[in-house]
């Protein structure tokens, strides 16, 4: 890195399949939009849209972003790193953080020497003074997402997700739709079948057949299976077919 901070923006209409990653550098994921799962060892956190997640240099991370999530990383030199957080965890509200964040995301001109070098450096004070809190897989939602999550996770089906709202939160159910996507900018079905299809791909990867693991996941067989591929991953779905082509 030539400079001692760098912003990076991302942004896939498609879910983004995890992997497995050790960074040389210090890091703060911020979540525009969206939708995020992140595993750190045996821990595995939902990101919620409006979260902002540090991790260390060197912290071994998977990532998946669900469909149309908006992040930013926002790395760090190895020449800073001594003098910031060094553990991972969510970042304490710091009031300029989010305003930083999103006139970053704003910049048309990213030159180091303008405006946006300047931010950068402000950005980069402001994480030098920053305070990291840990928290469960749900606790950044509201108890009756949270339930309602932890249901979806679960295999729950939708009326078992209803009912896990309306005792959580002590709403109708009709609200569950329009609350969920204000937090997460999808439904709960589109959210389910994301989750469903992530599990189908983890039975895949410990071996058993795309039917096996469909089932598994809940998910009302082989042909389920194959259109949540093609919906969610179509670079997948385009390599299976050469494949099976060849």
């Amino acid at each position: 890195m030539p400079y001692p901070i760098e912003y990076l923006y991302q942004r896939s209409p498609h879910l983004v399949l995890p992997q497995r990653q050790r960074e040389p550098y210090a890091q703060l994921l911020h979540l525009y939009g969206g939708s995020a799962l992140l595993r750190l060892g045996k821990q595995q956190w939902l990101l919620p849209k409006g979260s902002s997640v540090w991790l260390p240099a060197e912290c071994l991370y998977s990532l998946t972003r669900l469909a149309g999530a908006e992040l930013c990383r926002v790395r760090c030199s190895v020449r800073v790193s001594p003098s910031l957080p060094q553990a991972a965890g969510f970042l304490t509200d710091a009031p300029l953080l989010a305003p930083l964040l999103d006139s970053l995301r704003d910049d048309s001109d990213r030159d180091w020497q303008g405006a946006h070098g300047r931010k950068l450096r402000v950005l980069l004070d402001t994480l030098q003074t920053s305070t990291l809190r840990q928290q469960a897989s749900l606790a950044a939602l509201a108890p009756g997402l949270a339930a309602v999550l932890a249901v979806i996770m679960d295999g729950g089906a939708a009326d078992a997700q209803a009912d896990a709202w309306q005792q959580s939160s002590g709403l109708s159910p009709r609200s569950l739709p329009a609350r969920f996507r204000a937090a997460l900018d999808l439904g709960p079905d589109q959210w389910q079948s994301q989750w469903q299809l992530l599990q189908t791909l983890e039975g895949i990867k410990h071996g058993l057949s795309e039917a096996q693991a469909a089932e598994a996941a809940g998910l009302n067989g082989l042909a389920a299976y194959q259109r949540l591929v093609q919906r969610y991953l179509p670079t997948h779905a385009q390599a299976g077919n050469r494949s099976s082509a060849s």
